[in-house]
């Protein structure tokens, strides 16, 4: 019997073994994921335990809160209870694409509640409820809360509530904040215990190929999802990671999980991201950059916005205005001596990424004729 007989068990070579693994990556790390996380809470901000620095303009801050939920039960409530502060709560799926998002600000302060069915299940809501029928059934619960001066004395907590049709809670979105690696969890697994735990995910059941042949393949994947991570960023200026993560190409999901973003829905908060300053130069630490907000450019959001730098000094930066425009520096050490409007990178030479983050854009923000300010390097 010749080994291309139909009954001879199937052997794929290193270029197939990495198309399976590229493929099956964001399915894994939402796996990976699942298990490790649990129902824990994690900061979407703190990518990887890196520091950062998150500043603002408006003097007001912002507090993230995610958590994984499993949708095994027939049906989910996820309510909201009158509220004045700006809140947005958005749902992701299990490759981190926003499928639902409701909020204080669209609600008007008024009580709003959703019905989350399991992607198997037969129920329908009823008549006072909208019901959204999940696309996986473990999912992201995504929450960010802008606070302004006074209000974060006077904050009630947050006004989402997730139960189960007895009114148990499923998800604290109060409780400490944790953050964990789950793409280091991946990439510390054997080659063969990838391999197999791809093949699992994605429910094939070839042929195992020679160890040394599944090692390189297993290999090569790793330095596809990271290539294509590096590829994901902007080789200019910013882009859109709302955008971004509409590309539903494997390597746009593996490099989309593996810079571990959790984007959330443009109508309430929307993210611009780089990693390169305005010649095309990757961002470096090391060096000192300037950003120059004109008094006419500054981020075109109703409620407030935020620039966040990783890895920077922790901490939050409140950044001062000026006429006729705000500079704010990047890097190791002030410029002339002067603290203001200087956020602090880590002295070593570490690739750094900027994202702002606008809360309530405008109709200008979601256009094509606004774009943040150059990164310039000094």
């Amino acid at each position: 019997m010749s080994r291309t007989d139909a009954k001879s068990p199937r052997s794929f070579g290193e270029e197939a073994i990495e198309r399976i693994c590229v493929n099956a990556y964001p399915l894994l790390v939402s796996e990976a994921y699942a298990r490790l996380l649990a129902s824990r809470a994690i900061d979407p901000l703190a990518r990887a335990g890196r520091p950062a620095t998150l500043a603002n303009a408006e003097g007001a801050s912002l507090e993230c809160r995610a958590a994984w939920l499993h949708v095994k039960t027939p049906e989910i409530h996820l309510q909201t209870v009158p509220c004045n502060d700006y809140h947005v709560c958005t749902l992701l799926d299990a490759e981190l694409q926003p499928f639902a998002s409701i909020g204080t600000r669209s609600a008007g302060g008024a009580r709003q509640e959703l019905v989350l069915l399991s992607p198997s299940s037969t129920n329908s809501t009823s008549h006072h409820a909208q019901g959204i029928r999940c696309p996986s059934e473990l999912i992201a619960v995504l929450t960010h809360h802008v606070r302004f001066g006074r209000e974060s004395a006077a904050s009630n907590g947050s006004p989402f509530r997730i139960e189960d049709q007895n009114g148990k809670a499923l998800v604290d979105l109060e409780g400490p904040v944790e953050t964990l690696d789950a793409v280091a969890h991946v990439e510390a697994l054997r080659p063969e215990q990838y391999f197999s735990e791809a093949l699992g995910v994605l429910h094939e059941m070839p042929g195992i190929a020679a160890a040394n042949v599944v090692t390189a393949g297993v290999q090569k994947s790793f330095a596809t999802i990271a290539s294509s991570a590096r590829a994901s960023a902007p080789s200019k200026g910013w882009a859109s990671i709302d955008h971004r993560l509409r590309d539903r190409t494997p390597e746009g999901h593996a490099a989309s999980v593996h810079a571990g973003y959790f984007p959330a829905e443009s109508h309430d908060i929307l993210e611009v991201v780089t990693r390169c300053d305005e010649s095309g130069t990757a961002l470096d630490g090391a060096r000192t950059y300037r950003m120059r907000f004109e008094r006419w450019n500054e981020p075109p959001s109703h409620a407030s916005w935020f620039l966040y730098v990783a890895p920077a000094a922790p901490g939050r930066v409140n950044l001062v205005r000026a006429e006729p425009a705000m500079t704010i520096m990047l890097g190791p050490r002030p410029t002339n001596g002067q603290g203001e409007n200087w956020i602090r990178t880590l002295p070593a030479p570490t690739p750094l990424e900027v994202r702002l983050i606008l809360c309530w854009p405008t109709e200008r923000a979601r256009s094509e004729i606004w774009a943040p300010p150059a990164i310039v390097a000094v």
